[in-house]
């Protein structure tokens, strides 16, 4: 009996999609590149194996489930990198890009404070936008000194592995964000960038996002969802550099506040960033005014 990757993808798509799985043919065609491990599906074999087809059907049972895809195939993919995933810790999620993107064009439109960039990506959960930074960084000929801080242990795990397979040279600090570390020497970073908790504790999560990411990675705690952001605003400003720059992922409905409070805090300019959806996304501030924050494109 023939099993035909298209056909079966084409039949998981259609039922990931009755399901109601948002992007039901990109799931299904994830599912199959990992079954398969092939990326570029149209340079393999056209058909499953019986095995891969069982494992097929059983992965797209779980993504009808409402297991999320991330956790099915044990991989997330953010810009250039693919990682691994695990149960218990925060998914990425493609926001995140553009967050990524912005600091990387703020970064490199400096000059470092020393002879490589020093960041520090504070609450990094799986690694993931400290392993993006190093890597492209790199990529572009760039030194760099990267730094990430965790204090959740399935956190620090993940982010253990995700180093070690994709940005080596990034040191993982244990503990919590907000406070000193021996390692991180006030005024000597050019990028403090963080995809703190900041949900509001009020606020009531889909199930996908509840039942599976793991509360002290959601809720920023405090009713507004403010309380860690904005304890982080004030670690960031310790950190920088004179030019340095803070770029803080956050909710949409929390980009004002953030900038007011910034602007309180002693940064000198400060604007919110949106994402591909137009909604305010992230914070972008700058320590001192050698530097210009454009309120431009994807500003505001």
């Amino acid at each position: 009996m023939r099993f035909l990757i298209s056909a079966c993808i084409a039949r998981a798509a259609a039922d990931i999609e009755t399901a109601g799985v948002p992007g039901a043919r990109a799931c299904a065609r994830e599912i199959a590149r990992v079954v398969t491990g092939i990326e570029e599906l149209a340079l393999g074999p056209r058909e499953f194996s019986a095995s891969q087809l069982s494992r097929f059907n059983q992965m797209v049972k779980e993504v009808i489930q409402g297991l999320p895809l991330q956790l099915v195939t044990g991989r997330m993919h953010l810009r250039h990198l693919t990682f691994k995933s695990s149960p218990g810790v925060f998914i990425v999620r493609p926001e995140t890009e553009v967050v990524i993107g912005a600091a990387m064009e703020a970064l490199l439109a400096k000059e470092p404070f020393s002879q490589v960039y020093r960041i520090v990506d504070l609450c990094t959960g799986s690694g993931a936008i400290a392993a993006c930074l190093a890597s492209e960084l790199k990529n572009l000929g760039y030194k760099a000194e990267v730094y990430a801080v965790e204090i959740d242990r399935a956190a620090i795990g993940l982010a253990k592995e995700n180093f070690a397979a994709l940005a080596p040279n990034v040191q993982l600090l244990e503990g919590d964000a907000r406070e000193p570390f021996t390692q991180l020497k006030d005024e000597s970073f050019d990028l403090v960038i963080s995809n703190p908790p900041y949900i509001p504790n009020s606020r009531l999560l889909p199930e996908n996002v509840a039942n599976y990411d793991p509360e002290l990675a959601l809720y920023g705690g405090s009713e507004d969802g403010l309380a860690i952001p904005l304890s982080l605003v004030n670690r960031a400003y310790e950190l920088l550099t004179p030019g340095g720059i803070l770029v803080m992922e956050h909710d949409d409905t929390q980009g004002k506040d953030l900038v007011n409070y910034s602007l309180r805090q002693g940064f000198v300019e400060a604007a919110t960033g949106v994402d591909l959806n137009g909604r305010d996304r992230y914070l972008l501030a700058c320590k001192k005014t050698n530097m210009t924050v454009s309120v431009t494109s994807g500003m505001r």
